[in-house]
This record gives C-alpha cells, structure tokens and sequence, in this order.
C-alpha cells in the first residue's frame, strides 16, 4: 500500500480511494478553482485532497451556520446524497447542534497510477469533528466520520457520510428522528408520539432528582433510536457492553471526557416490553447517572449503579418485593453476601447482574438510613467526583469504614430475609 500525507492548511490529511478510484501525479499544482478531475485524467493526489477539505470546510460551516441551500450545494446530485443531506440539515436544526468543526482527515492512498473517472468516481476520508449541543451546561464532543467525496461538474462534493467503524455514531447523523423539547430537555424518537412521550419521562425523571440534588439545574438529552441497529451504532465506542440493557447513559462521543455532553440512549426493542413503572425506573435511573457525571466516573459500580436505583425506586415507589425480591430470595438461601458488589459483578455476562443491582441500592439505603439522606448524596457526589479521595470521603461525610457498612448490610439483609 502506498501512502500519501500532505499538509492542507492546518490538517494533516491522507487520501482513501475506493476500488476502481485512484490517482497518479500530475505537473498542476493544487487550485481550488480548477476542475478535480477529468474524464480519463489523472491528478495529483494533493490536488484532489486539497479540493476534498475545502469541499469538507465549506459544507460544514454552511451546516454550522444554517445556510441551507449552500450546504445542500456542497452534495451530489443523487437522491441518496440528497436524502441524507436533509436529514443531517434537520436534525442539526432541531437538536441545536453548534460550534461545528473540522479537526483532523485522515486516510490511505491505494495505487496512485490509475486514472479517475471525471464522474462517478468516489474516494474516502475519515474525518474528525468536534461539535456541541447550544446549552451552556455541555462541553464539545468529538465524532470520527467516514466522509464519501466524488466529482461533479468539475468540483469536488460529498456523496455519503457514514460513522467510522468503531466509533460512535453522532445523533445528528441518524436518520428518522423525530424531536420533542422543553427549556431544558431534549427527546428524539423514530416519530414525534415517542419523542413527546420520553420528553414526559424526562421531566418525571427531573422532579425525582431534585428531590434529592434540589441545586441541579442541568440539562437531559435521550433518545429512542428507530432501531437497534441504531441503538448499537451510537453506542460503538462504550466501554461498556450493552447486552439486554433498556437503556444505557454515556458521552454522545463515547469518550470518558467528563466534559462532554452525556445523552441516554434508549433500547427499542427492550423499551416496548417495559410496563408504565418500569419506564419510569429506567429513566429516572439513567437520568441520574447524566445529572450526577456517573458516566464518566471511575467510582465503584455498587456506588453509582446503588445511589441511580435508590433514586428511582423510590420515587416510582416500587414495593419491596419487586425491588429486591430476588436478592432477599437468595439471602433465606445462602445467607448474605460477604462483600459488597464488585464491578465485575455488574458485566452482563454475568446471570446474577440484576442482583448486583438489588444488592447495590440495599447497601444505598443502609447508608440513607445510618446517616440520613443529604449526606448520602454529599458522599455520593464527593466520590463520583474525586474517586481517588473515596478514603477520605467515608470518614467525612459518613464517619465508618467500608468494613462497617458492609455488616450493617447484611444485618439489613437477613432482616428483610426473615421479614418475608
């Protein structure tokens, strides 16, 4: 494979073409008012780069300050091309993405001795954004895109953008989203009923926060994909492994920059097969982890997965039984735990996940009721926040060892073994 990088303005760019595309050098030096290509020519492949990027450059600015029908000219004349165009143009408008811009393109050059067609022929870049939502509480997220170029009439447009593989897909670039919004939240489903139904669960999901974070003013983002091809693509990057979840709350770049703008990305599938109360528990929860940065934070598991159902459970009011129900069931059994949850305990390979989480928001509510609940959240909040400093964190705010709470749950446990 032969590779070719050269410098265009600031970005350092490599040139990907797809079979049957290619380029060879030619004496002309790179000039964005001549043609790309001609038919049965060959080019010089820092021409054809140099044309791409200012094609890249001129359609994203003209996304990024809505000037449609410029952007609609930076596409092919095809009605995939087209198609994909609005798409991308609405869901910008309505999720109030800004701040849009090109960071680095990247690529690979084939076999520089064949000719490009002047029509018809396609060539690749992977091109890095940075991007944001227009609300003053989130920093700027980073999407990889496979940007898909072709000439036209003697200039450079795009013809497809596709995620990169492995990378997250951004929510701008799916297609069949509808977009509910109060002053704060933002919902997208595949039609407006499911848009404005999630925006309600979200505003639920609000007023349970705040009953125990009552300074939080943030913002939530959630979406109900069309699919699960959809729910997968934007969750390519996680970390963590998605499995049966019914929702899943990350940074919309799949980075652990806590930064970044964090959005609840829903299952479709899972998400029919919940009842009323069960809806309610999953947003409220995942809800939680957004309005708390538990996203990005390396604190344990039983602590940020516990605290997320404490939340929950109790403001959806589930009865004991169906919330722990299972935990306890294994108590009368074996009798309780040794130790608390570990993280591995929460992979989803694991058949025993919903117990983890049982086990977790028990060891929450040992902690609500030693020291009360507003310094449950000030040790919540603390160790989400600074992780490392979790030691200190016990002694502060709740004034025992991990030792201590360990046997204070399970003295809870096997008294709400012998309760039933």
């Amino acid at each position: 494979m032969t590779r070719l990088t050269g410098i265009v303005g600031a970005v350092v760019v490599t040139v990907s073409l797809l079979p049957g595309c290619d380029s060879s050098p030619s004496a002309s030096p790179p000039s964005a008012a001549s043609p790309a290509t001609t038919a049965g020519s060959r080019i010089d492949p820092a021409h054809l780069t140099a044309q791409s990027v200012a094609a890249l450059r001129v359609q994203t600015s003209a996304l990024d300050h809505h000037r449609s029908s410029r952007y609609d000219g930076t596409w092919a004349a095809t009605v995939r091309a087209r198609a994909q165009s609005r798409t991308i143009a609405t869901n910008v408008r309505r999720l109030r993405v800004v701040d849009m811009h090109t960071l680095a393109v990247s690529g690979s050059l084939e076999d520089p001795a064949t000719p490009i067609p002047g029509s018809g022929g396609r060539w690749t870049l992977d091109v890095d954004l940075s991007w944001r939502f227009a609300r003053s509480d989130t920093g700027l997220a980073r999407s990889r895109l496979t940007y898909t170029f072709t000439a036209q009439e003697g200039r450079v447009v795009v013809a497809a953008i596709t995620a990169t593989p492995g990378a997250d897909a951004p929510l701008w670039l799916l297609g069949g989203l509808q977009t509910a919004r109060s002053h704060l939240d933002t919902a997208a489903a595949g039609n407006a009923r499911d848009a404005a139904g999630l925006l309600a669960r979200l505003d639920t999901a609000r007023g349970d926060i705040r009953r125990f974070l009552p300074d939080w003013r943030g913002s939530l983002t959630a979406v109900l994909p069309p699919s699960r091809a959809d729910f997968e693509a934007l969750l390519a990057a996680s970390s963590r492994r998605v499995g049966t979840a019914a929702a899943v709350t990350t940074t919309v770049d799949g980075s652990d920059d806590p930064r970044a703008p964090v959005e609840i990305v829903v299952d479709p599938r899972e998400w029919r097969r919940l009842s009323t109360v069960g809806a309610h528990v999953v947003i409220t929860h995942e809800a939680t982890h957004a309005a708390t940065g538990a996203a990005t934070s390396t604190a344990p598991l039983w602590l940020t997965e516990g605290f997320a159902d404490y939340v929950a459970i109790r403001s959806a009011h589930v009865p004991r039984r169906v919330a722990a129900g299972g935990a306890i069931a294994d108590v009368k059994v074996e009798g309780p735990p040794t130790t608390l949850p570990t993280d591995h305990d929460f992979a989803i390979s694991n058949p025993l996940v919903e117990r983890a989480y049982e086990l977790s928001r028990l060891a929450v509510q040992t902690i609500a009721r030693r020291v009360g609940v507003q310094r449950l959240v000030a040790f919540y909040s603390a160790v989400v926040a600074h992780p490392p400093a979790a030691k200190a964190s016990w002694q502060r705010y709740l004034h025992m060892s991990p030792a201590t709470l360990t046997r204070l749950w399970r003295r809870l446990l096997v008294k709400l073994a012998g309760a039933q």
